[in-house]
């Protein structure tokens, strides 16, 4: 996993 996917899962954690 690179840390934009990361990021990407946390943003998406945050909306939910």
């Amino acid at each position: 996993m690179t840390v934009s996917t990361i990021s990407f899962l946390v943003s998406r954690n945050s909306r939910n």
